[in-house]
């Protein structure tokens, strides 16, 4: 389902699924394609102007700063925890680039792209995050001395598989590479500028399956199978000692005696799973805490 909606900061379009409503590039439009050019990279000022220019025009020009509330992606093949890079960590603006470059990582070390599980990292940015906008399509982080201790941000082509083949397939995407000084070391820990939001597992073997695919044919958001963290699901089935405390202190069906009994059971325990493991299995207690798993 195509959105576009003021809720995004940059007006990116969004492509809305089961799993969650994810950020596109700003030239994709479904009601009037506009498919990239297959492989035509050193064309840069021709087959590429057109998909240049809504890059341009949303992160070039006189924008300073990644505003508030945009979203940010990052592909890999570690889950939860992924080696902290020695330079750079690299960001799409777009889950689109950041999800073919799973499927360039696989091919490029030989993996099996059937057996492979990927990971997207989603994140939002909670304050402006200042940067430099290289603004040439073969400009290359790499190479410009700035970027190695700011935020960069550039138009980048979007490989669906490895160029070695007959033919390669590409999109044009929006990195945001970001110094491995300016990182933390656990990629799920917030920090002053970005904060995690979901991780979603992929399906390696559909991105390869459909890497011929014009984006219009095929999304590769569709390759998404489901978020797996946060786990809300696991979240509620597993309430802390604080939420049997409070469901102890407000409950109408106990005594006074019954409540003092169980806050000292409470008390007495280090965690919710020793609790559990010290009651016998009529005491009341144990029935609040199955209630509250059952929720």
């Amino acid at each position: 389902m195509f959105i576009n909606t003021k809720k995004n900061p940059h007006m990116l379009p969004i492509y809305k699924t089961k799993n969650g409503e994810f950020s596109m590039p700003p030239w994709w439009n479904p009601s009037a394609p506009v498919t990239p050019p297959t492989c035509q990279i050193k064309d840069t000022t021709a087959a590429w102007q057109y998909f240049i220019q809504f890059v341009q025009k949303t992160y070039g020009y006189d924008i300073k700063a990644i505003p508030v509330g945009s979203k940010l992606y990052h592909g890999s093949l570690e889950y939860p925890q992924v080696t902290l890079p020695t330079a750079f960590r690299y960001f799409g603006t777009d889950a689109v680039i950041s999800l073919w470059y799973l499927n360039e990582m696989v091919d490029n070390m030989e993996g099996d792209p059937e057996t492979t599980p990927g990971y997207l990292y989603e994140f939002e940015v909670t304050r402006p995050i200042a940067f430099k906008y290289l603004k040439e399509i073969n400009s290359h982080p790499v190479d410009d001395l700035d970027c190695k201790t700011e935020v960069c941000v550039h138009p980048q082509v979007s490989f669906h598989a490895p160029t070695s083949g007959e033919l390669c397939f590409v999109d044009l995407g929006t990195e945001v590479t970001i110094p491995a000084s300016l990182l933390p070391k656990e990629i799920l820990q917030t920090t002053s500028h970005l904060k995690p939001v979901a991780v979603y597992k992929v399906d390696i073997g559909i991105l390869d399956d459909n890497y011929k695919s014009s984006i219009y044919d095929f999304n590769p958001v569709d390759a998404i199978m489901q978020r797996i963290w946060p786990n809300l699901k696991r979240q509620q089935e597993s309430p802390t000692l604080d939420d049997v405390q409070t469901k102890v202190q407000k409950s109408s069906m106990l005594t006074p005696s019954q409540k003092r009994n169980m806050l000292n059971e409470l008390n007495n325990s280090d965690s919710l799973e020793q609790l559990e493991n010290r009651l016998d299995s009529d005491h009341l207690l144990k029935s609040v805490v199955y209630n509250l798993k059952s929720k």
